[in-house]
This record gives C-alpha cells, sequence and structure tokens, in this order.
C-alpha cells in the first residue's frame, strides 16, 4: 500500500485516531509543532474537510472517543493536579459536543489505579469500554 499524509504535518505529530462508527470519519488528537499542546480533530477518512474540535492552546486534549450521542469523551489536563509520587500532571475525563462546546468535567480524582478501577468498572457497566492512558 501507499501511506499518505493526510494532515500535511512537517513538524507536528498525530495521535489517539478513532474511526466513526459509520467509517466515514476519524478523530484524533494532534499538535501543529512541538512546541503547541495537542488538541482534539476530526476529518473525513480521505483527509477532507480537517476541523479543530477542542480550542484551547493552553491545555493537552488527548484520545478522544465518539460516544455516538453527538458526544465525545477525551482525557485532558485542564485542572493541571499533579499525581503525588511522579509530580506528573494527570488525566481528568471529559465530555463536550461534537462541535467542541458543552465542555464538562467527568472525573474528579487526582490520579491512581483505584479511581482508575473504579471508573473502568463503571464504563464496562454502561457499555462503554476504557483504556486508561496517561498524557
Amino acid at each position: 500500500g501507499t501511506v499518505t499524509n493526510l494532515t500535511g504535518l512537517s513538524n507536528g505529530a498525530v495521535r489517539d485516531p478513532e474511526i466513526s462508527p459509520d467509517g466515514t470519519k476519524v478523530l484524533f488528537s494532534m499538535r501543529k509543532s512541538t512546541r503547541e499542546k495537542w488538541q482534539i480533530h476530526e476529518m473525513d477518512v480521505n483527509g477532507a474537510n480537517l476541523r479543530t474540535i477542542s480550542k484551547d492552546a493552553n491545555i493537552n486534549d488527548v484520545d478522544p472517543t465518539d460516544l455516538s450521542d453527538k458526544k465525545i469523551i477525551f482525557v485532558s489536563d485542564r485542572l493541571t493536579w499533579r499525581e503525588q509520587y511522579k509530580n506528573t500532571v494527570t488525566g481528568q475525563l471529559y465530555t463536550m459536543d461534537t462541535d467542541g462546546s458543552n465542555i464538562k468535567q467527568f472525573s474528579n480524582h487526582p490520579g491512581g489505579p483505584p479511581s482508575i478501577i473504579r471508573w473502568y468498572d463503571f464504563f464496562l457497566s454502561v457499555g462503554y469500554s476504557f483504556f486508561p492512558r496517561t498524557l
């Protein structure tokens, strides 16, 4: 096969791609340069119609997942909480509408395995998959 650069980036990075349930779009995190924070983007699977969904240049938004109800769940460091042992910024779960509006905090914990296990059990009970990830 042929590798095609769909974003046109030469100095940035893309991570966390997720194909939409209907197979027409891809959600992903991208930063356009190594000095920028991660933002959530969406485009058609052929690379057309690239749009930025999260737009706060001071925070990282990563690991977006389409909840199929016109909402996206994602991880963000917007609270800037620090993990007590390593002193690294921890991510919290948030939801937002697919246009980037109506951002709501979904989790409220400073990090650590007990909290992750609790959210994992919750997601399984309501039918979602959950994969813990660090920023």
